[in-house]
């Protein structure tokens, strides 16, 4: 998936940014939750976009020929998929933190749903990377495994 954060995302993140200003505390909620869902559909977080440097910050790498991408993401295994996602390229230091953080806490248990749900979600996205696929204007939906 190529990070690139183009003229118009930018364009349309400013004119969502400037929503926030609203008197009406919906749209501003609204808005906040549209501008949280479209840096996340980019594959980017806040460092990226506050630093300037969404375009560059992770290139589309070639994939590590230690990281494989996981099966099909299943409940029961769920360590597999947390393994194997610490050796992503394409995992942010917090999806990192996450799979580390679980394996520690959950190892030889059955994994929460909410839990469950972020993990999922992060192996779609690096999923996503390592076929190449998926663009900023793509849906990613966490709640469908």
């Amino acid at each position: 998936m190529s990070n690139a954060f183009d003229a118009a995302a930018r364009a349309k993140l400013v004119r969502l940014l400037n929503m926030l200003g609203s008197d009406n505390a919906g749209e501003r909620d609204n808005t906040a939750r549209m501008v949280g869902r479209m840096v996340q559909q980019c594959g980017l977080d806040w460092e990226d976009i506050i630093a300037g440097d969404a375009r560059t910050r992770k290139p589309q790498p070639q994939q590590s020929a230690t990281w494989k991408p996981p099966p099909e993401l299943r409940p029961h295994e769920w360590e597999i998929a947390a393994k194997q996602l610490l050796r992503s390229p394409f995992a942010s230091e917090w999806e990192l933190r996450f799979c580390g953080d679980i394996l520690a806490f959950y190892a030889g248990k059955t994994l929460c749903p909410r839990h469950f749900e972020t993990l999922a979600w992060t192996w779609r996205k690096c999923r996503r990377n390592a076929d190449g696929m998926g663009a900023c204007g793509r849906a990613a939906n966490p709640s469908h495994v």
